[in-house]
């Protein structure tokens, strides 16, 4: 028995996702949402590097009831 060789043919499908970082003036002059604290928003993006963008198993994971739609909205408002 011979293992393949070569590139495992949905390799390229294994990508990750660049999530923004931001330093603490930036979060301050342009990620600042009344709705959500600056602790709320640093775990949703890490939350969101680790399970690269699946919201569904992000709003599991976060640690307080927020909706899938709320975390997408807020994602996406900072990037």
């Amino acid at each position: 028995n011979v293992p393949p060789t070569g590139d495992y043919d949905f390799a390229k499908y294994n990508t990750k996702v660049d999530v923004l970082k931001y330093t603490d003036e930036e979060y301050e002059k342009y990620l600042t949402e009344p709705t959500w604290s600056r602790e709320e928003t640093d775990q949703l993006f890490e939350l969101c590097q680790r399970f690269d963008l699946r919201f569904i198993v992000i709003a599991d994971r976060f640690p307080t009831a927020r909706s899938v739609e709320d975390l997408k909205s807020r994602y996406y408002s900072g990037t």
